[in-house]
This record gives C-alpha cells, structure tokens and sequence, in this order.
C-alpha cells in the first residue's frame, strides 16, 4: 500500500494530500503497457524473512479482500490466494520508486516531500520495517491556486477538486491506485487520505477549527499517526475514534498517554505547525557549444567535445555528484542538418577525467558530418552524490587503504570501458546461493547487479571444495573396499586410475526446501583421491551407489 500526500498550509488555504496504493511491484508493473493494462492481473504477494520465517510485507487490494494483511506467514497467504504472485520485498528499491514519482509531480507543485516517517526511516536504514501508510508523497500547493485554475479554465474560485480529479486520472492512467484528500493541515489530509471512506476527499481551506474536528471525528485513532502502543492503549480503555478524543482534555491525555499524542491532535487540528522534508528540484547540468565554422578536423572535435566534458565535471563538483550517464549530442551544417547522439552509461560513477576522456575518445573517432559540425552539446542526465573517504592512517604502506583506493579506481575504469564497449548484459559475476551443492552454489548474474541473498559458504566448505568444477559430474566406474572409504581404482574417461590415496568422505544433501520429501537418493559423500600421476581428483558417490569425478586440483 502507497499513501501519496498532497497537501498544503491553513494559512494560505488548502493542503492537497494523496495517498497512493500502489501493489509495491518494485518497478515491474508501474510502468505497464495497454496491453498488459487490459489484462486481469493475478494478486501480488511481496513477502520478505523475518524472524526466522517469511511474512508478508505488502499485498495487492484483491489480496486483502481475500483476508491477507501484512506480517502474516506467506504459507497462510498463499493458502488464501493460491494463485498468487509472490515478490521479494525491497524498501530501498519501493522508496527509490516513490521518489521518482515525486519528480514527476513536480508538475502541479515546486514544493513535493516525501512522508517524514518514511524519509526518517531511509536515513536509519530501516525501510523495509516501515509502515505502510508512510509510504506517501505530499505535495505544498500554496500559491499555485490563479496557475492552476487558468490552466484548467476553471471557473470556481478554489480549483482543488478538478486538480484533485486531473491527479486520479494521472494516476490512473499510470496504472497506479490513489487515495487522494485536501485538507487545511497536513496532518488532516494525512488522516483522510490514509482512513477516509472516500478514495477522494476535499476540504475547503477556510475551515475553522471546530469544522474541521468534525470532519475527522469519524476517523480511528490511528490516523493521527501515532504509535502502535498509544492506540492499544487507547483502545483498552474504550478510546478508537478521533472525536472520543476531542471531547477529553489535553492534559489529562498528555499525563496518561505523553506529550507525542497531544501534538499529533494540535498538527491535526492547525494549533501547531508541521515541516516537511521537501525535495530540491536539481537543475540538469548541461553544456552547449556552437560554431560559427564548421568543424571538420576531429582534433578540433576531440578539443572541444574534453572541454565541454570538463565543463560539466566542474559543475558536478560543485554539487558534490558524479556522472553516472553522459549524453553527447552532435549537430551538423548544412540542409539536412544531421544530428548524432551518443549515451554513455557507466557501471560506476566517476569525475577521473583521464578515465572518461579514455571511454569517450574512441566513441568522438567515428563521428563524420559530410559538411562539417555545427555544436556540440553534453548533458549528464543521471548522477551519483559523492561520498566522502576517510583519510587513510598509513599513508602509501603496503596493503594501505590508499594502495586498496587506487586499485578499486582501475577496477573502475576497466569496468566502465568495458561496460561502453560490450553493454552492462554482457558483463557477468558470480554470487553466492544459498545452497551447498556445488553446481548451485553459485550463479552468473549482471554485473549491475545487487546481490540481494547475501547468501554466503562458510569458509571450511570452499577450503573442501575443488577449485575447478566440471559444468556437469561425468560418471565414473570404481570400486571401494568398504561403504565409507575412499575407491581403490577408477575408471574415467575410458582410462583406468589406481588411487594411491584418499579423504573423506563429506556428505552433502539436497536441500529440504528444494524437495517436498527428503529422499535419501539425493545424498552426495564426497572424497578427494589422487591418482598414479599425482592428480588430485573430487569425486562423489550419490545414494545409487553411483560414482561421479566433479572436480579437480590443478
């Protein structure tokens, strides 16, 4: 569930707030086609492990209709709506998500936040424990009311309602459930927007106090956006709605209950007033160079192309970013005024200036106008902040921190010019599963790739584990003297081996997730043997008393 607040101040009249529901799909469906539109989507589970099992974190509106809610057992879940799609839950990547939505409302307001519950939480690495309902967006539209009501040729003094209406259909188009509400303070139109009946509320600005304690007398406790205890407690001594409270004294609730609940009432009510933590709109940075010649020789396009890519870097620097994608854009002379345009999408940001004059010079070579160019313009549309490093405390020893920074910077740029050269599909690494079987232990996954198991093999396993894997096991003849010790002989590949010694064995099992029924079949006793010429083999005999060579020591 996505809440999206759009709100505005009392003093100058109405706070727009929504909020949103989204399924939380991490990306996959928020950008769907009209094909995929039209079709019935299956309910969406994003689950994720917590306290030794795995729960569910968000859950699609048919789910909840079905009786699923957050924090319960995915088994449970999935016994409620078996046809369900089941998702790993990522809070970083759903906040990521949320703030490019923000950009985009950037539209209808300069001044757009993030909810603070939800931006306190990013900044203590604790997304994935955060509610639900902060996952909003609000937006400040003080001031915007004469821009808007031009815009939208309306003829009503206060345009909140078909702004509110453009919204849902933006939304709506986006393939995004919203939830959106306009109240006088932000805290009201958080409350309405999160627990009202309606999916669209408005409430006109100039609402006195006592006005607006009516409209939100209905509305459960929790929409003051207090914690889970305070409403338990509130709710054993009888207490679930805002109006109950209204009619008790701020006194006795602030003894009882502290101070946090009385100030939710007062930013509800507009006796106290609310900051919100609002996004910088960043200014693209952007060079242009044009010519009152053409420019034929490609030194003199090389020369100007490095400055204006300097021109950038130094005002990156300036806001303390590095470029994580350049956009290069060459115009041509003449009639049919030819335009090249290059992007260059790096795997890690970088200022190096040599590095990148290295990646971009290759790409300059094979840029040819017929009459010659006519501007060049360099853009860098996406960008990284740039983290400060501590000052290494051995400067220039071995195995320094500066020795280690120097060698991740040429990982880096061989990287990066890899990437331009092959494209980011093409690079591959390996990670680790969770799994001890050694063709499963590991995978080939994109090099952009976050490795989100964090899987990991104990370090006595790897110290066992041959150092080169055949891609499959090759069966094997052999013969052993007793069940538990290593073969006296083998036959591999039409060749017959005398094993002069041998280790083991170390049983390894199939994992019990993987299979419905554990089968003893699936065990694997491992040995490590060497033969007549030295060669030190890994072989296994599975629960068929077969036997198979699935690595070696070279």
């Amino acid at each position: 569930m996505w809440p999206i607040n759009l709100a505005q101040r009392r003093r100058l009249k109405s706070l727009l707030n929504t909020s949103l529901e989204a399924h939380s799909l991490s990306g996959e469906m928020r950008n769907l086609n009209e094909a995929r539109r039209k079709e019935v989507l299956r309910p969406v589970l994003l689950a994720a492990k917590a306290a030794n099992q795995i729960v569910v974190k968000r859950c699609c509106t048919r789910s909840r209709i079905a009786g699923v809610r957050p924090d319960m057992t995915l088994a449970l879940a999935k016994a409620l709506v078996p046809e369900a799609h089941v998702g790993l839950f990522d809070g970083t990547q759903d906040f990521n998500a949320l703030k490019k939505l923000a950009s985009k409302l950037l539209f209808f307001s300069p001044l757009v936040a993030i909810d603070t519950e939800l931006w306190l939480a990013k900044r203590q690495s604790t997304l994935n424990e955060a509610s639900p309902l902060s996952y909003g967006l609000l937006l400040d539209l003080t001031g915007t009311e004469k821009l808007h009501k031009m815009r939208l040729h309306s003829a009503q003094e206060d345009p909140s309602e078909e702004l509110l209406e453009e919204i849902a259909l933006k939304f709506s188009a986006a393939s995004i459930e919203a939830r959106l509400a306009v109240a006088p303070t932000i805290g009201a139109a958080w409350a309405l927007s999160r627990f009202s009946r309606q999916k669209i509320t408005s409430l006109s600005g100039s609402l006195s106090k006592s006005e607006l304690s009516d409209a939100l007398e209905h509305l459960p406790v929790q929409a003051l956006r207090i914690p889970d205890e305070i409403s338990l407690a509130l709710a054993k001594i009888g207490i679930t709605a805002i109006g109950q409270l209204l009619k008790l004294s701020k006194k006795s609730l602030g003894l009882r209950f502290g101070i946090q609940l009385v100030r939710r009432i007062d930013q509800a009510l507009g006796s106290v007033s609310e900051n919100a933590y609002y996004l910088k709109p960043q200014k693209k940075v952007i060079h242009r160079q044009e010519f009152d010649t053409p420019i034929t020789k490609q030194e003199q396009l090389q020369s100007v192309t490095l400055k204006a890519l300097q021109n950038v870097l130094g005002k990156l620097a300036e806001r303390d970013e590095k470029p994580l994608t350049i956009y290069i854009r060459f115009d041509g002379f003449g009639v049919e005024r030819q335009v090249i345009e290059r992007e260059i999408s790096l795997l890690s940001a970088t200022r190096e200036i040599k590095q990148l004059q290295s990646i971009i010079s290759p790409i300059i070579e094979k840029v040819r106008f017929r009459e010659g160019a006519r501007s060049v313009t360099l853009l860098a549309p996406q960008t990284q902040m740039t983290r400060d490093k501590q000052v290494p405390f051995i400067q220039n020893g071995p195995g320094s921190s500066e020795e280690f920074s120097e060698l991740e910077e040429k990982r880096n740029e061989l990287l990066n010019n890899l990437t331009v050269r092959l494209g980011k599909k093409r690079l591959k690494k390996a990670v680790f599963n969770n799994s001890y079987l050694p063709e499963r232990s590991f995978s080939y996954v994109p090099i952009d790739q976050s490795d989100k198991n964090g899987a990991s093999v104990p370090l006595v396993f790897l110290k066992n584990q041959a150092p080169y894997l055949l891609e499959t096991p090759e069966p094997i003849q052999a013969i052993a003297m007793l069940p538990d010790k290593p073969p006296s002989w083998i036959k591999w590949r039409d060749e017959k081996l005398f094993v002069v010694r041998g280790f083991g064995p170390s049983r390894i099992s199939d994992e019990w997730w993987r299979s419905t029924l554990p089968r003893q079949d699936d065990a694997r006793d491992y040995f490590r043997i060497q033969d007549q010429n030295g060669r030190w083999l890994w072989v296994f005999r599975n629960g068929t008393m077969q036997w198979f060579v699935h690595g070696l020591w070279i």
